[in-house]
Order: C-alpha cells, then sequence, then structure tokens
C-alpha cells in the first residue's frame, strides 16, 4: 500500500472510532444527552427535518448571511488594505491595533457584538465580516503594496519599444 493511502485509511479509521465512541458513550448516558446526543439521533432529526422541508428557510437565512458577512468583510477588507498600504500614517496608526486583533477568533467577538448590537441579524454579520476580514484584508495590503509606484498616483507607465 501507498503510504498517502494508509494515511487516508488511518485518519478514516480515527473518525470513525471517535464517532463509534462518542455514540456509545451518549447511548450509555456517562455524557449529557443534552449538549451532545448521539450521533445517529442529529442524523434522524437532520433526515426528519430535510424529509418535512423545515430545514430550508433556516438554511436559506443561513447562507444568505454569511454571503452579506463575507461581502462586507471584502468592502471593509479592501478599502482598509488601501489605506495601509498607500499610507504610512494610515498604517502606523491601524497595524498594531489589526495585529492585536487578526488572531482572535472569531466565537471570541460573539459576547462583545451581543452586548453592542444584541441579538439580531446585524450582530451575525459584525461576526461573520470579523471572521472573513483578515484574508481579504492581508491579500490588499500585499497587492497594493506590489503595485509599481508608476502606476500608484494614476499614472501611465509607458514602456519603451524593443523595435
Amino acid at each position: 500500500m501507498r503510504p498517502h493511502l494508509i494515511t487516508k485509511l488511518g485518519a478514516l479509521g480515527f473518525a470513525l472510532g471517535l464517532i463509534l465512541a462518542w455514540q456509545v458513550l451518549a447511548e450509555a448516558r456517562l455524557i449529557s444527552p443534552i449538549f451532545f446526543p448521539a450521533p445517529s439521533r442529529a442524523l434522524s432529526v437532520l433526515a426528519a427535518r430535510v424529509a418535512d422541508g423545515s430545514i430550508f428557510a433556516p438554511l436559506a437565512a443561513t447562507v444568505l448571511r454569511m454571503i452579506f458577512g463575507w461581502l462586507l468583510a471584502c468592502l471593509a477588507g479592501i478599502a482598509l488594505g488601501a489605506a495601509i498600504a498607500s499610507s504610512r500614517i494610515a498604517r502606523d496608526l491601524l497595524e498594531p491595533t489589526l495585529e492585536l486583533m487578526r488572531p482572535l477568533p472569531a466565537s471570541a467577538v460573539i459576547p462583545v457584538a451581543i452586548l453592542f448590537l444584541g441579538l439580531s441579524n446585524a450582530m451575525s454579520l459584525a461576526v461573520i465580516a470579523f471572521g472573513a476580514i483578515w484574508p481579504v484584508l492581508l491579500a490588499s495590503i500585499h497587492g497594493f503594496t506590489a503595485v509599481p509606484p508608476e502606476l500608484r498616483h494614476g499614472g501611465l507607465l509607458i514602456m519603451p519599444s524593443t523595435v
């Protein structure tokens, strides 16, 4: 057998073992069924919700929140990235705060978001945007920084002909 196939089979076996242990512990009530329902129970509820169609409205609402949060992150990330890359003052003012906030997981921001925005769609969008902004922001900073100085100020770069 190839080594990567053995690794994949080992990972699959480990995952199945964890699910089986979870099932056994939940059935024996060694773990709380309220916090950790058995995988078989979760799958049966999922199948019932798909069968009666009650899963699709909440699923659509979640997908819309994710899309709008991502769009908000893109707008804010590109704008901040352009400001940071084009201005030394903006870089000096914003980078320390952004570097402090970047390693925070989005779930750590939830209590603060609830405090300021309540349990609302705006809170959901803010948390999603916070989690999604970092790749966009970093890519924007690097992208704007990579633009040649001749092209930054709207100038036209004219290459000499090689003819």
